[in-house]
């Protein structure tokens, strides 16, 4: 699903034309990422919850030459589903 089609979703929901749900769908995705980069985590009850985690330092291998090569800290995002959101997927 992209999201074009959750506007489209939502302007069927709320009986309203696609571009206010289109500027509705922006908004969320706006605030979702103004809470991770400022709160470090986003809690949705009865849905999940996205969190951001810094992933360690490692090494790899370079394919093509052989090389090995560090790469530094990286931060994540992460997303957990609430139990309700868990059921609804498994029934």
């Amino acid at each position: 699903m992209t999201k074009s089609d959750v506007a489209r979703m939502v302007a069927q929901e709320l009986d309203c034309p696609i571009s206010m749900a289109n500027a509705a769908v922006d908004a969320v995705f706006r605030v979702l990422t103004l809470g991770l980069v400022k709160e470090k985590g986003v809690r949705i009850p009865s849905f999940g919850s996205f969190s951001i985690f810094t992933r360690k330092a490692r090494k790899i291998r370079d394919v093509q030459s052989g090389a090995v090569r560090r790469l530094r800290p990286t931060p994540q995002v992460a997303f957990s589903a609430s139990s309700r959101l868990k059921a609804q997927i498994r029934a």
